[in-house]
């Protein structure tokens, strides 16, 4: 019996040193796991950044627009509809359109129509009102490509910036002028938000 109780003692005891063996292996792997984590997201965020940074002087064009991508399309932000403010109280929904599309599939687009209405609103000259519209859509459509952004706002509401959505929590904002901001809880998190750089500011919704 004696024999049976120092067997099953060591046994135990082996039991209990390869459970604490298998709790650090485990705690290691969640700890290795939660930095790579939070690093890819600051390489993501980062790399968005220095991209964005590239094409700033192009950035005014998306000002006063707004537009979630739905999915991807040969590779690129697939993105059927814009959102544009035409002042802080109404807005219009204008087709998204690229470069390679013909005139055809345009007037095919939903919200062609919108196109004309919104010249209208603009004083765009008959003549030249839808070429000028389907250059605006163009120019919107190709930047959002090379910043290979999939949600966009931006909204005279808010103030003259614009929110680059990248994840459901990470944001990217650029506004190059502190003055033109017309929301108080956005002149708040300006004033002490996370800069990644002159003009660009770094935002997590969940802590924000």
């Amino acid at each position: 019996m004696v024999i049976i109780t120092i067997e099953s003692s060591k046994r135990m005891q082996l039991f209990y040193l390869e459970i604490k063996r298998m709790y650090i292996l485990l705690s290691i792997l969640i700890l290795v796991g939660a930095c790579t984590s939070s690093n890819s997201k600051e390489d993501f965020v980062q790399e968005f950044y220095n991209r964005a940074k590239q094409y700033e002087s192009e950035l005014p064009v998306l000002y006063n627009v707004s537009f979630t991508a739905r999915g991807s399309k040969d590779d690129k932000p697939f993105i059927p509809r814009i959102e544009i403010a035409l002042n802080e109280n109404e807005t219009i929904t204008l087709p998204g359109i690229s470069k390679d599309m013909i005139d055809g599939e345009i007037k095919e687009a939903p919200f062609f129509k919108n196109i004309e209405v919104y010249s209208n609103k603009m004083g765009l000259p008959d003549s030249t009102a839808y070429q000028n519209v389907k250059d605006y859509l163009i120019a919107i459509t190709e930047l959002t490509h090379k910043l290979e952004s999939y949600n966009v706002q931006s909204t005279p509401r808010l103030g003259k910036f614009i929110i680059f959505t990248l994840t459901h929590e990470d944001e990217v904002i650029y506004i190059p002028d502190l003055s033109e901001v017309n929301h108080e809880y956005w002149k708040e998190f300006f004033s002490s938000g996370k800069k990644l750089g002159e003009n660009w500011y770094y935002r997590n919704t969940k802590s924000n």
